[in-house]
């Protein structure tokens, strides 16, 4: 379970990254996202089934259940909340920090590998806060491109007026 939990995970991994690049609306980007979303949905799934880090439910059963969270309110824009004012900077948004959640949670499988004689804070920030701050740093600079982006590609994928 461990092994396919860390496979289809680095796939959420690389689909979540590669998004970033493409026009937002489009074909590509729904197949891309589809990746990553099904990734991240079988990846959450096996961490439950997951217990040997805490001989139960443990923190990151905890985080699992935030992702859960994170990625169902950033899919429900795109899927049942277009009516809403702005739905794609929610989906931008939501989707971006569940992707910043799945580095955090990569990263804190590392603590154990850091100085042993830092402290927990010390780990606690690499593993969290750092790539929250480099998350949050890249989401908001490219918050306008993102809007710009997918605003054409919605324009361009309209069914002409008849």
């Amino acid at each position: 379970m461990s092994l396919f939990h860390t496979l289809i995970s680095v796939a959420a991994l690389i689909s979540g990254g590669v998004i970033f690049f493409f026009t937002k609306g489009t074909q590509t980007h729904r197949k891309i996202g589809f990746t990553y979303v099904l990734s991240m949905a079988l990846s959450l799934i096996t961490s439950f089934f997951i217990y040997n880090m805490f001989d139960g439910f443990g923190a990151f059963h905890v985080m699992s259940i935030i992702s859960i969270l994170t990625i169902s309110i950033g899919m429900y824009f795109p899927l049942f909340g277009r009516s809403i004012s702005g739905w794609p900077i929610h989906h931008y948004f939501w989707m971006s920090y569940s992707y910043v959640g799945l580095w955090m949670a990569f990263l804190s499988h590392f603590i154990q590998y850091m100085p042993a004689g830092w402290p927990g804070v010390a780990k606690g920030f690499v593993a969290w806060g750092i790539p929250y701050i480099l998350g949050s740093v890249v989401i908001f600079k490219n918050k306008q491109r993102i809007i710009e982006t997918y605003t054409k590609a919605s324009v361009e994928n309209e069914p002409a007026a008849s």
